[in-house]
């Protein structure tokens, strides 16, 4: 073997396993209705242990390692223990919107996640587009919502569609969401410091039936970033629609109206394939399933590709799924559908419907397609402050009947824990806008005690001793 070619090789190996390591993020999924899905092993294999009840959008996240660490619906956050994570109810999206849920990582971080919710159409969409923030060191590492960051609105009147990819940096993330009763796209760019204001792009169905009720229907960007695609369910004419994005600029372009086999309005499951050159759209009967091959990039070739997938049982029918094993689960309910082959041309793709029993409802959970996660295990042990003139100061110390902390002023928005030796977490509460905070030690004994003070981004640490 020549030496150029045995470089190559360990490259490409080296280069497998990180990408293997990366997709872990999405090894497990929790849907409703109390069901999910385990591909630790390649393939899909049932779970019966979720407690997530009746909704349409919903999202699930691991770690690097494959390990589960939260999984959410529009209104509340579960830790692994499927245990309603502390100030992780009342979240203000809808349970019936399409994609009312998502979870991503913190750029740079590996113990942040937001949140983003969207509210329903039955709700008149009043609530938008928001998010909140889950700190995973919090509750001895099974996360909770951080109370000062809960609930932001950044998007009023946006529709049931909401997707993410990586920035071309492969750092940083944009969320994709649509102002409804408009044409605008608006792009938000996640970074270390925070969500950037939104890029906004007009173009492609403007809703001039000024409806409500059609605001559902998937909305996906192709793993590469470059694609987006929508469906607009509860509209006819029928409306699917494909654009060019721009995952350094955020801007959606290039719109290419798609042709649909009948016209029920009932068009509603978006997904691309792993190599983004197929795009498929599913809705409920009659509609069924079509593939587009968009990988010529031209408007009238990818409108004559369109293929309606051949399959002899009924069809049912609503989200698609992209999996890190690189097959697209289909939501038949009750049971899940799977493209064993999606990258494949026409009924090659290989469609198995109903192929796994799983009370699947509308849809699966939403991720990141390209599952190139950068979050890994969670370490709670580092983040400290970057800004070393910060401090907790507290007094007295050593303490008997009780002591005060003094707390730094970028933490006034944060959380403040106090744990044991053995890091057993004694006491929580939110710090709002406090600069002192005073603890009664009366049911602590003697020993060694740890403070810790969070906010979004960073921790502070101090010990006390108690006598």
């Amino acid at each position: 073997m020549s030496t150029i070619r045995y470089v190559l090789i360990c490259c490409f190996v080296q280069l497998y396993a990180t990408a293997v390591q990366s997709q872990k993020q999405a090894n497990v999924w929790y849907f409703p209705d109390q069901s999910g899905l385990d591909f630790s092993s390649g393939e899909a294999v049932p779970l019966d242990d979720g407690i997530l009840p009746w909704s349409e959008g919903c999202s699930s996240i691991c770690d690097s390692s494959g390990q589960l660490l939260m999984y959410a619906n529009p209104t509340t956050v579960w830790n692994r223990n499927h245990q309603i994570m502390p100030y992780g109810d009342g979240l203000l999206g809808g349970n019936s919107s399409t994609q009312g849920c998502l979870i991503v990582p913190k750029p740079s971080s590996d113990h942040i996640f937001y949140v983003f919710t969207l509210d329903e159409f039955q709700h008149d969409l009043e609530n938008g587009l928001r998010y909140s923030l889950v700190d995973m060191c919090c509750d001895d590492g099974f996360g909770c919502v951080m109370f000062e960051q809960k609930n932001i609105l950044i998007l009023e009147d946006a529709g049931e569609k909401l997707a993410a990819t990586y920035h071309s940096n492969g750092v940083d993330i944009w969320i994709l969401s649509r102002e409804h009763h408009s044409n605008e796209f608006h792009a938000f760019l996640i970074t270390e410091s925070g969500i950037q204001n939104s890029v906004v792009s007009a173009i492609g169905w403007d809703n001039d039936q000024n409806l409500v009720a059609n605001a559902i229907g998937q909305m996906k960007i192709s793993p590469d970033g470059s694609k987006v695609a929508m469906a607009v369910s509860n509209q006819m004419p029928n409306v699917i629609q494909l654009f060019d994005f721009d995952n350094t600029t955020g801007i959606v372009s290039n719109m290419v109206d798609l042709p649909t086999p009948t016209n029920t309005g009932s068009a509603y499951g978006v997904a691309f394939s792993p190599d983004n050159s197929k795009l498929y759209i599913q809705g409920m009967p009659p509609t069924g399933l079509d593939q587009y091959d968009i990988s010529s990039g031209v408007a009238s070739e990818i409108i004559d590709s369109q293929h309606h997938v051949t399959w002899n049982g009924p069809y049912g029918g609503t989200g698609l799924q992209l999996a890190n094993n690189g097959k697209i689960y289909v939501c038949q309910p009750i049971n899940i559908g799977v493209i064993h082959s999606p990258n494949l041309a026409g009924d090659a793709c290989n469609f198995e419907g109903n192929a796994i029993t799983s009370n699947s409802i509308y849809s699966l959970p939403s991720f990141i397609d390209n599952f190139q996660y950068t979050n890994t295990v969670t370490n709670c042990d580092v983040g400290l402050s970057s800004n070393a003139e910060e401090e907790i100061t507290l007094f007295p110390n050593p303490a008997s009947d009780q002591f005060t902390i003094n707390i730094p002023k970028d933490f006034l928005d944060g959380e403040i824990q106090i744990r044991n030796s053995v890091g057993a977490t004694m006491e929580r509460m939110m710090v709002k806008g406090r600069k002192q905070i005073q603890y009664n030690l009366t049911n602590y004994s003697s020993g060694v005690y740890y403070i810790q003070v969070r906010n979004s981004s960073h921790q502070l640490s101090q010990k006390v001793i108690v006598e």
